[in-house]
């Protein structure tokens, strides 16, 4: 291994997202072959086609590759190392033709990451000279390095996402949700706290199957993701508990807008192959608590008593409520 190589390693290894690992690439394309032209090309994380040139040569600049999607690069669907002699010829790749600089050869080699081609990197050179055996092979190490470090990270970025998402809906779970709001909290942020409950769930799960419940859930979750703003936050908690977090919004603000979620919900059902459900909401505000545990204890009292009053309805809370709430639970703990 030589001493380029080693360097690249080391420095792809220091690199913790996919934009180090570009800044690493351009840096590296500039130790392999300081001569020809050559870039990065690749798919975004989530995108299965769309090619963007993400690295260049700091040397030597972009090759200037055209080619936008993966359907389009012989090197990405054969899974293999394609060197071009000339553009001019027959078999040579249709985007090679009619660049500013004229007829060229090229080599490509694709980038694997999982064992799936998501990437390219592309070198020209003068027509009918295309880079040596000895760069090629340069380059082909430099993209089995970058798909292996690209794999690694987004491995870890997948198994972070699973830790903190819930599989049935996809909503951020309990552990994202207090997370989020601690770090609302440490920075002073105010926001409205509403915890939302599906009414009468477990007798629809008995009657229907669970099958039936799970579609309830995500059909829930939807309407909560298309009902709010950017910024806003929706989490499955467990079971049928969701929360929906406004920053930076009133009381009032807050309940207009679960009245309006309420309303999508109703439609939603209506037309939905689900069985007919509603929802409870207990909404609360911040001030309410020093913790994320207490400001959730007061949304849940809310909760409750939009439930003691048949449910399908919106109930603001406060400590006052908390605390009547909470005590006649303690009297009564069996709800009798």
């Amino acid at each position: 291994m030589g001493e380029s190589s080693r360097q690249i390693i080391d420095a792809l290894d220091f690199a913790r997202s996919d934009t180090d690992v570009y800044r690493v690439v351009s840096e590296a394309l500039e130790l392999v072959d300081d001569e020809h032209p050559s870039g990065l090309l690749i798919t975004p994380t989530g995108s299965s086609h769309e090619l963007h040139e993400v690295a260049t040569n700091t040397a030597t600049g972009s090759p200037g590759c055209p080619v936008t999607n993966t359907d389009d690069c012989l090197a990405i669907r054969r899974g293999q190392v394609v060197v071009t002699d000339s553009s001019e010829a027959i078999n040579a790749c249709p985007r090679l033709r009619g660049r500013p600089g004229g007829p060229c050869s090229a080599v490509c080699l694709p980038v694997a990451v999982q064992g799936h081609s998501v990437g390219v990197i592309h070198a020209i050179a003068e027509d009918r000279h295309p880079p040596g055996p000895q760069v090629v092979e340069r380059l082909a190490d430099l993209s089995r390095q970058v798909g292996a470090r690209l794999g690694a990270l987004r491995a870890l970025e997948s198994s972070r996402a699973e830790a903190s998402t819930d599989a049935l809906t996809g909503l951020p779970n309990r552990r994202s949700l207090e997370s989020e709001l601690q770090q609302m909290l440490d920075g002073r942020r105010a926001f409205v706290a509403v915890l939302a409950d599906l009414d009468k769930f477990k007798s629809l799960n008995d009657t229907y199957g669970h099958e039936a419940g799970d579609r309830a859930l995500q059909l829930f979750a939807k309407v909560m993701q298309d009902n709010v703003r950017g910024h806003d936050m929706v989490a499955r908690v467990g079971g049928e508990e969701f929360v929906v977090v406004y920053p930076e919004m009133t009381v009032q603000g807050s309940i207009e807008a679960i009245e309006r979620l309420r309303t999508g919900l109703a439609s939603a059902v209506a037309v939905a192959a689900v069985k007919p459900f509603t929802c409870s909401f207990g909404v609360t505000h911040s001030s309410v608590g020093m913790t994320v545990a207490e400001i959730l204890r007061v949304a849940d009292a809310g909760l409750l008593r939009a439930k003691e009053l048949g449910g399908d309805r919106v109930v603001y809370a406060d400590q006052a409520l908390a605390a009547e709430v909470f005590d006649q639970a303690d009297e009564d703990p069996l709800g009798q």
